[in-house]
């Protein structure tokens, strides 16, 4: 293959690894892609009627990270639909605490968690995190900052 060739294809490559989000690493050996990223779904509903919560947001936070009333979220929220369905699209790899809120029900921290401590670190991986389902309890204020 000529020089020109392989100069040609070595830009292309670049130029796609930098479409995907990838990095070169120190000293150029080699192609590192960027992190894998994966989906959140479940849903929200009511603990008593058992009824979709439409409206209600689930929040990512870093699980090594998260402190409470300091911590900012580190992934897109969700929102869930009229069925109560939410779906937090690519969030990068890693350990989350994850909280569900709604105007007037008590955040929950997964699972069935109402206190930050309480609340269990999900890993999210490439395969996505499905069924992270929670059950709000009537009388909380909202939004409320973690």
């Amino acid at each position: 293959m000529s020089k020109l060739r392989r100069f040609g294809r070595m830009i292309l490559s670049f130029a796609v690894v930098v479409a995907l989000g990838g990095v070169f690493p120190p000293g150029g050996a080699g192609v590192a892609i960027a992190a894998d990223f994966g989906n959140v779904q479940g849903n929200v509903s009511d603990a008593v009627t058992q009824s979709p919560i439409a409206g209600a947001t689930v929040v990512l936070f870093d699980a090594a990270t998260f402190e409470p009333g300091i911590s900012e979220p580190v992934a897109e929220s969700g929102f869930t639909s009229a069925s109560g369905n939410y779906l937090i699209f690519e969030a990068p790899a890693g350990d989350y605490i994850m909280v569900a809120q709604a105007p007037g029900y008590i955040p929950e921290f997964y699972p069935e968690a109402f206190r930050p401590e309480d609340a269990v670190a999900q890993t999210l991986t490439g395969a996505g995190l499905t069924g992270i389902d929670f059950t709000l309890e009537q009388g909380g204020l909202s939004p409320v900052r973690y």
